[in-house]
């Protein structure tokens, strides 16, 4: 139980910080810090954790699940909306 929160809760914060820096990252490159670049960074760190979890697939004793994705999208989301905040 306990271990599974603290594994899952890492996946949200390391998606979380990820989403931060390219933000940040995407602000340095054009300048500007909006819906934009927010949304993008957003998009890029989604298809990330898309591409993670197919990458696992490949790995052996490994696999990947869409709940993992999902987790990692929390982590996505509650960067973006600290962003917009």
């Amino acid at each position: 139980g306990g271990y599974l929160l603290v594994v899952k809760g890492w996946h949200v914060t390391e998606f979380a910080i990820l989403t931060l820096l390219c933000a940040f990252a995407a602000k340095w490159v054009f300048g500007r810090f909006d819906s934009w670049t927010v949304g993008a960074s957003m998009v890029f760190c989604i298809l990330f954790a898309i591409s993670d979890e197919w990458h696992q697939t490949l790995v052996p004793d490994r696999f990947g699940t869409v709940t993992d994705v999902f987790i990692d999208v929390a982590g996505v989301a509650l960067a973006g909306a600290l962003l917009c905040w």
